[in-house]
């Protein structure tokens, strides 16, 4: 049974043909699976995605075809869909918060990708790319993390897997005035003064001496470590030091526009101004 045309709105905004609203475009606006005709379109945290609009997405990708909001159109498409979760589908489905027949439609090809913390390898080279990237688009002079700052990171646990490692790269950035990124600077921005930070630098101590083959040996290892980890660490700064030389790196990066500085550092305009208020 054939169904009605699915306007393509999945991602996007768009805009209708003449008379479906005041100021609409002639002939509306490509979506972005047109836009993604003959190529990829990319979906993140599907899992996320309501269910109507999941129903939306299962037509198009069962009828080939969309209908631009507005229009009585039909427009073939050839999309290849690639998409992403951190949700455990089957579960959702369970709930009922996650269409079975998308999952299956979907579920051609499965890549697993492992967390951060189970691939700390990776963790040096993406580093120096975010952190690079983000001194490039704020204008800050190229900055290098030293080799013990790359196994502080390598011992934290990252919950928030890549994404907060690149917002972790964005606020040293922003923050740290030195070109040479040490270990110190590096906990003061993942831990303020958890306590969580001595656990971690163990458990990347034990991680270390698994790798090189002594796991049966790995306390004795980290016993030997410790000193020299602890040395390069050193005591956290105080919290509103390190708040107030990231706000003053943001403005500058923002010419002195606060609201493009608050929109860097992820606060809003007001929150911003009580810190400048407090700290100063």
């Amino acid at each position: 049974m054939h169904s009605d045309p699915v306007p393509d709105v999945v991602g996007t905004s768009t805009m209708g043909s003449p008379g479906a609203f005041t100021g609409a475009r002639k002939g509306g606006k490509k979506g972005l699976i047109e836009q993604a005709h003959k190529g990829t379109i990319f979906l993140d945290e599907i899992g996320e995605m309501p269910v109507q609009l999941q129903a939306r997405l299962l037509r198009v990708l069962e009828e080939r075809e969309v209908m631009r909001v507005g229009s009585d159109g039909v427009i073939p498409v050839d999309v290849r869909v690639i998409s992403a979760t951190n949700t455990n589908l089957e579960a959702a489905i369970a709930r009922g918060a996650f269409r079975e027949d998308l999952y299956y439609r979907l579920n051609t090809l499965i890549i697993h990708i492992p967390p951060l913390r189970s691939r700390t390898d990776d963790i040096a080279a993406l580093a120096e790319e975010f952190i690079q990237h983000y001194c490039r688009k704020l204008g800050a002079p190229p900055k290098r993390l030293t080799e013990e700052a790359v196994q502080a990171l390598q011992a934290y646990p990252w919950p928030g897997n890549v994404r907060e490692l690149k917002n972790v790269m964005e606020r040293i950035v922003i923050s740290v005035d030195s070109q040479v990124v040490d270990a110190r600077d590096v906990s003061a921005l993942l831990y303020h003064g958890s306590g969580d930070e001595g656990r971690a630098r163990q458990a990347g101590q034990d991680r270390q001496a698994r790798q090189a083959g002594t796991e049966g040996k790995a306390g004795t290892e980290a016993g030997v470590n410790t000193g020299a980890g602890a040395g390069a660490v050193g005591e956290p700064e105080p919290l509103s030091d390190i708040e107030l030389r990231a706000i003053d790196r943001a403005l500058k990066a923002a010419g002195g526009n606060r609201t493009l500085a608050a929109k860097m550092l992820g606060i809003s305009r007001t929150t911003l101004w009580r810190k400048l208020r407090a700290l100063r």
